[in-house]
């Protein structure tokens, strides 16, 4: 090895610790702002992250501040894991990237040795792989395709701003519909225009250029989420949205749709054992075989896995 090629590995080695150290900065102002206060009377108001949006109010700054100021009674009461997601998608919410990569990476460092054999052995499937132009890609494979269905990681914006990408060519070959899992299914939310209705996910920036790019093309919005999900198992909420979407085909039998969910929502096979997810299920009740597009798993910073390992 060169004396070149060392100087530049260890700077290699060394960048995410400085660029985390400087990303910290900020989030340690914070917390020190944070903590020197007493907790005042509403503080809990980040148990939920979703109950800190209120209807006619963006907030962005206020579950940020509450999870990393009581961030030890935030893990108590939601868990480590559900912690790291949520504060990450409120990261998310105010355009830091960095940071969001640094708190959703924290659930793997223990990954078990089995799981990260898995990994590998996934990986390893992918390691002669070709790259092309995704958009371009899954345009073509759209052709021919009724409905196709596309997923993010909630934390992960880019992951919106592909299926933004899409728009303009799949509007192009006649897709009319989108369903977003992000949209309010209420009856009184906003789908004409964006507004703070629209829906809690909604209220991020880039899902905000993503749903006024869409009605500015002349979409149509559909909300598809279970309303009921907080009392149903996640079978019956993948059940109910899977029925939600088949709706559109009931009225309009030749539409065609495309759908932007979340996760393993629009896996065509079981998620483990039992689990039938959404795309598995409209699949059943459609008889349509759907264009399945998995963004999660090996994106960077990937809240599955594979990204943590890889």
């Amino acid at each position: 090895m060169t004396i070149h090629k060392r100087i530049s590995f260890i700077l290699l080695l060394l960048l995410p610790a400085f660029v985390q150290a400087q990303q910290g900065k900020a989030v340690e102002e914070i917390r020190r702002y944070i903590t020197s206060k007493a907790p005042v009377k509403n503080d809990s108001a980040y148990y939920s992250f979703f109950n800190t949006f209120y209807y006619g109010t963006v907030n962005y700054l206020m579950p940020l501040y509450e999870s990393i100021g009581w961030e030890e009674r935030s893990k108590k009461q939601r868990g480590e894991k559900n912690f790291y997601d949520i504060v990450s998608q409120q990261f998310a919410a105010i355009g830091d990237y960095r940071m969001v990569d640094i708190y959703s990476t924290k659930n793997y460092d223990t990954l078990a040795n089995d799981a990260r054999k898995f990994i590998r052995q996934e990986v390893a499937q992918i390691k002669n792989i070709q790259s092309i132009n995704a958009a371009i890609y899954v345009a073509g494979r759209a052709l021919d395709a009724q409905v196709v269905m596309i997923n993010e990681a909630h934390d992960k914006p880019l992951h919106r701003a592909f299926t933004y990408s899409l728009l303009d060519q799949l509007y192009q070959q006649g897709f009319r519909y989108l369903a977003m899992e992000m949209l309010g299914n209420s009856g009184t939310s906003s789908l004409k225009e964006l507004n703070n209705t629209t829906g809690y996910y909604a209220q991020e920036p880039v899902a905000g250029e993503l749903i006024r790019k869409a009605i500015s093309l002349g979409y149509t919005l559909v909300p598809y989420e279970d309303t009921a999900l907080q009392g149903h198992t996640s079978q019956q909420r993948d059940s109910i949205q899977a029925a939600n979407i088949y709706k559109i085909l009931q009225k309009d039998p030749k539409a065609r749709i495309l759908v932007h969910a979340g996760y393993g929502h629009i896996s065509e096979v079981k998620l483990g054992d039992e689990m039938i997810p959404m795309g598995m299920a409209f699949k059943k009740l459609s008889g349509i075989d759907p264009l399945t597009v998995n963004q999660t798993n090996f994106t960077e910073g990937s809240t599955g896995d594979y990204g943590r390992v890889f």
